[in-house]
């Protein structure tokens, strides 16, 4: 792995020691790409520096009890960043270089206080998936860049005592995986009334899941490895199963905390889209 060449695009299969500039998606998938290679889909992060390129005033913004005007004011700081000439150069080669691969990729946000063990911000801001043209991958890098200043983001964002100026924001770009199914693991139970595996699972994209909408199939897995609860026509096979087990306790290991993790099978083929810490 080579190590970053500049501090505006961030591939994933590179050497990163400045993690902090992928914001916590982007950190976390360059982990799992270390320690899982090809089952993490390619891609590459736009990194904090040019969120800070494209929201120079920021600072300056005066802040209002009003949370909406507050959003406004916020918003009037920001710009694209493809209307510096130099930077949308440097973005559009990066997406077509990765769109050449797959035909389509996932926007995604990362931001600084994403997935962190304090508070996830977990459906706060923008993503998009099935991005296929530079017109809307330039739209969709704008408006990640813009959730950053949604009024729920800003309350949520008080909850936690954060100052919305502090959030930077970087954005996840990756090959797009057409999946077959998909879903969420928790290697321990989000509700705490057990310390068994769980897995949620969906036909398609897994958006259900994520989304708590439509039919999904959940398993639960023991301490032991055993499966104790899974349907008779399940979605998964045993092989699939067992794989995600594995792969989760691995996960796990690694990071050093309970996991909330996304995963996708397309072709039988196991990919990691995701991890974080189960808040």
């Amino acid at each position: 792995m080579g190590k970053l060449q500049n501090n505006n695009i961030a591939w994933l299969d590179q050497n990163i020691e400045n993690l902090n500039k992928l914001g916590g998606k982007g950190a976390n998938l360059v982990r799992l790409k270390t320690l899982l290679g090809k089952k993490i889909p390619n891609g590459f992060v736009i990194t904090t520096d040019i969120f800070d390129q494209s929201a120079p005033e920021l600072k300056q913004a005066v802040e209002n009890k009003d949370v909406n005007d507050y959003s406004k004011e916020l918003l009037s700081k920001l710009s694209s960043p493809f209307d510096n000439k130099n930077l949308s150069v440097e973005l559009e080669n990066s997406f077509n270089k990765l769109i050449k691969e797959t035909g389509e990729v996932s926007v995604r946000s990362s931001a600084t206080v994403e997935d962190s063990e304090k508070a996830s911000f977990a459906g706060q801001f923008e993503s998009y998936l099935s991005i296929d043209n530079l017109e809307d991958f330039k739209k969709t890098v704008y408006d990640v860049y813009a959730s950053t200043f949604k009024p729920q983001v800003l309350l949520y964002s008080k909850v936690f005592k954060i100052n919305p100026k502090d959030i930077k924001m970087a954005v996840v770009v990756q090959s797009m995986i057409d999946a077959d199914k998909a879903g969420v693991l928790f290697t321990k139970d989000p509700t705490g009334q057990s310390d068994n595996l769980i897995i949620n699972a969906a036909r398609g994209l897994g958006t259900e899941v994520v989304d708590g909408t439509g039919e999904t199939e959940k398993i639960v897995v023991n301490t032991t490895g055993s499966v104790v609860q899974k349907s008779q026509n399940s979605m998964l096979s045993d092989k699939e199963t067992r794989e995600l087990k594995d792969i989760s306790i691995q996960i796990k290991k690694d990071f050093g905390s309970e996991q909330d993790i996304e995963w996708a099978i397309k072709d039988g083929k196991l990919y990691i889209l995701q991890t974080r810490p189960i808040t």
